[in-house]
């Protein structure tokens, strides 16, 4: 409920990756009262413990979030390799340059860096089985559908839920690799799933 409240992002400035936040501290609050629980990113969470940012503040940004006007919550994925090594339904890329492509559009690729000392670039789409996009990377910008159930974000980790205990998405963003772990999807007429063990691909319908 705070996520979805809070509209999947930190309420002050939108970012994806967040901290559950106490508006007034849980020492003197003494309950989980989700009202009183915002969702902010690490920078901001920060600045609010030091008394740099009020309650007030806080509490205001709740009642309308950053993402009520800018709607897809946005993160910056940070690659700190000149190679990103990607492991995608079992198998492990260790210098890929397009890893998934359906019908001739890449789906997910890595690109050289811009400049001498900048990232490798990451692009990549994911749909749910209804086709729709739940998460896109385009050039390291993240952008996360928030019409999904419900987006969980834990350490470089994001699950994207189409129902309860459904994934349809779970990436691992780390910076020296890139993880699908899980994924159910459908891109104009083909259907795909994949998991840590393999990949399956099928048309749309055929109990996908």
């Amino acid at each position: 409920m705070v996520r979805q409240e809070c509209h999947f992002g930190c309420v002050l400035c939108g970012e994806a990756f967040c901290h559950y936040d106490h508006i007034i501290p849980f020492e003197t609050a003494r309950e989980h009262t989700i009202s009183n629980i915002a969702l902010l990113c690490g920078t901001h969470h920060d600045k609010k413990t030091r008394g740099l940012i009020s309650e007030n503040t806080v509490r205001a940004a709740r009642a309308s979030p950053f993402r009520v006007s800018k709607p897809w919550p946005r993160s910056q994925f940070s690659p700190s390799t000149r190679s990103l090594p990607v492991t995608f339904g079992g198998a492990r890329f260790l210098n890929p340059r397009v890893v998934l492509r359906v019908l001739g559009h890449d789906l997910l690729e890595i690109r050289e860096p811009e400049s001498h000392e900048g990232p490798i670039r990451v692009s990549a789409e994911f749909y749910d089985a209804l086709g729709r996009a739940t998460l896109l990377i385009a050039d390291n910008e993240i952008k996360i559908n928030p019409d999904s159930w419900d987006i969980r974000t834990k350490g470089t980790c994001v699950t994207i839920l189409r129902a309860p205990r459904q994934a349809a998405l779970r990436i691992r963003l780390h910076p020296e690799e890139l993880v699908v772990e899980r994924l159910q999807m459908c891109y104009q007429d083909i259907a795909l799933k994949a998991n840590r063990r393999e990949v399956e691909l099928g048309s749309k319908g055929e109990g996908f």
